[in-house]
């Protein structure tokens, strides 16, 4: 029996070997291509990746300057099978990365510098992060799988992913904010509209109150911290946690451990905040601790 066992293993060991040598072999290769594009003036920036993050910065130059950086473990044929189409027109420039079918193993870092005066409409990866900084316009950020941070935005901002953190600072409008699994991280924003997390904790400051405002988790805590000269009406509540009014000078309609009903200022538009799972806390500007 031990002579067949080891019989055995060695004709198993051949045959991976044989494999190994016939099969597919790991090759890490890149392609760089670095370009600028000119005459961007008066029109909208649309970005759509396919496998790759996205960075985007602001610059005093009047043209776009780019860095897409192809990568594969699968060879150079492997890169072929993608291509970055650039497309302009008289209201939009048009960057979207094209495989040739949908087993391609490819990814696409972007690395961009634009002028700080372009407007950016939609930015969108199905897998990578996406982070923008001295932008401008009503933009739109999707990833699928990826964290999204965006700093000094003029304008303001939607943004979506399905697995990873959300962190907004310095947004001159209004935001909305959805992930199904990681934080969100919101300051000096004037008007947030949503705030919604499946699986993490959520930090807003609350400036304005011009329009109703969810704040929502299923599994985190949620902290706000709110300009004391706004006008709203409370509603907050938590199914397996406690609230926290930490300094805020509200007037208490409906207050027990898990619900919270009151009012900041003359009242107006409805603050929202609801978690499963987490505890909600509540304060006044400016906040002195840690974020989490």
């Amino acid at each position: 029996m031990k002579t067949v066992l080891i019989s055995f293993l060695a004709i198993c060991a051949i045959g991976i070997l044989a494999m190994s040598k016939n099969g597919p072999q790991l090759t890490k290769s890149e392609d760089v291509n670095e370009n600028t594009i000119k005459d961007v003036a008066g029109r909208t920036l649309n970005i759509s990746n396919r496998n790759g993050s996205i960075y985007i910065s602001g610059w005093d130059k009047d043209f776009i300057q780019y860095v897409f950086t192809k990568s594969t473990n699968y060879g150079l044929d492997e890169l072929s099978k993608v291509t970055v189409e650039i497309d302009k027109n008289q209201k939009s420039i048009d960057i979207s990365v094209r495989p040739k079918n949908n087993m391609v193993r490819v990814s696409v870092k972007m690395e961009l510098r634009v002028p700080m005066n372009l407007l950016l409409g939609s930015i969108t990866t199905t897998n990578g992060s996406i982070e923008l900084s001295q932008s401008l316009g009503n933009t739109t950020l999707n990833t699928s799988n990826g964290k999204i941070i965006a700093t000094d935005h003029q304008g303001s901002i939607s943004a979506h992913s399905s697995n990873g953190r959300i962190e907004l600072t310095n947004v001159s409008n209004s935001v909305t904010a959805k992930t199904s699994n990681g934080k969100i991280i919101l300051s000096n924003i004037p008007a947030i509209t949503m705030a919604r997390t499946s699986n993490g904790s959520i930090y807003a400051e609350v400036m304005q109150m011009k329009e109703d405002a969810v704040f929502a988790s299923s599994n985190g805590s949620i902290t706000l911290v709110v300009n004391e000269d706004i006008n709203a009406e409370i509603d907050a509540h938590t199914s397996n946690s406690k609230i926290v009014i930490d300094g805020l000078d509200v007037r208490v309609e409906t207050l027990s451990r898990s619900t919270f009903k009151g009012r900041i200022g003359r009242g107006g538009p409805t603050l929202s905040a609801r978690t499963s799972n987490g505890k909600i806390k509540m304060e006044a500007l400016p906040h002195t601790g840690e974020l989490f």
